[in-house]
């Protein structure tokens, strides 16, 4: 189980067909909850917190206290895809007391993780239901989320949420954005791959630099270096960073030609499992084929299960295992 927020974009949506979702808007911090499987639909369930008229408040089909940390707002709940989830770092809070407010919490909802599951998936099929209602549970039902709606509107958000991504080259527009990428891999210890060595780099309008000089023969900071394109990926109209990927123009190289590959990419920490290393290495594959390649080699840690799945999802066959003192990986040759 993990703690969730849920992206502006996405309750905005849901929003413009269903008033009744809760709203983001003039709070002092976004709303945050967990996140439940209900009938093959994972469900994101609002918890709000602790609050004096909760006190004498008794709980219901569709309302839950959680300890005395805050309650769960079943009828509030509402689809959600793992695109749209932003997870809480609790660990990372800067604020003391809402960090130990968010650790009570987490501690209560694993400890109730039944009773949650339990709830929900009643609320669920009493509003799905086409049986006749008592004046009570209709009473509940007004109350609710439309589900069937929302999950309908939900879908139709998924069709079209992979078109806005797009590829875009460093530049000073995303200084901000790329200092906390950087920080979010340094605060998760995360391996940096796919950005040209951004770790080494406090100082970000260098690394932007760093990343020009690469591009062409001429400029390159090493002559042992080969040329190649550091890309981001960006929502379009957007400059959240979702993840980076270095196109190398060549393989020409001791050590690329057996690890390195043509290809290199990373996900954000707090966005990883939700579909953005396809995406990406989806439209870094085009930006292959404009070059003139018919074919790039990628390679992948034996134990990295997640990007052998990108790579395969995305045309790729396996060619061989390649050791190299301590390192290890598999290549991979996808055909433009």
């Amino acid at each position: 189980m993990r703690l969730y927020r849920v992206s502006d974009k996405y309750i905005n949506h849901l929003r413009e067909y269903e008033p009744q979702v809760l709203f983001n808007k003039n709070q002092r911090r976004p709303y945050i909850g967990v996140v439940f499987n209900i009938q093959g639909v994972d469900y994101y369930i609002p918890l709000s917190s602790p609050k004096p008229k909760h006190i004498n408040m008794k709980n219901a089909k569709d309302f839950h206290k959680v300890g005395k940390y805050g309650v769960l707002n079943f009828n509030k709940m509402i689809p959600i895809k793992q695109t749209d989830l932003i997870e809480i770092d609790i660990n990372n809070e800067p604020d003391i007391k809402y960090k130990m407010l968010l650790q009570n919490q987490f501690r209560e909802l694993i400890r109730m993780k039944t009773v949650i599951i339990d709830k929900a998936v009643k609320l669920y099929t009493l509003f799905t239901t086409s049986e006749t209602l008592t004046p009570h549970d209709m009473k509940i039902k007004n109350r609710c989320c439309n589900f069937t709606l929302l999950e309908q509107k939900m879908s139709e958000k998924r069709m079209t949420y992979m078109e806005n991504l797009i590829l875009v080259k460093p530049s000073e527009e995303f200084l901000e954005e790329i200092r906390d990428y950087r920080e979010e891999l340094l605060a998760h210890d995360s391996h940096s791959h796919g950005d040209f060595g951004l770790y080494k780099f406090s100082d970000i309008p260098a690394w932007i630099e760093h990343c020009r000089l690469h591009e062409h023969e001429e400029t390159l900071p090493n002559p042992e270096h080969v040329t190649g394109e550091q890309f981001m990926l960006v929502r379009e109209g957007d400059t959240r960073i979702f993840g980076m990927i270095a196109f190398r123009h060549s393989i020409d190289h001791p050590y690329l030609a057996k690890h390195g590959g043509h290809i290199g990419y990373g996900v954000r920490p707090l966005e990883r499992r939700k579909g953005y290393a396809k995406a990406m290495l989806t439209l870094c594959l085009e930006k292959c084929r404009e070059f003139g390649l018919d074919k790039v080699m990628i390679c992948c840690e034996p134990d990295n299960a997640g990007s052998r799945n990108t790579i395969l999802t995305c045309g790729g066959k396996f060619k061989q295992v390649v050791q190299t003192d301590d390192e290890i990986d598999e290549q991979y040759l996808i055909y433009l």
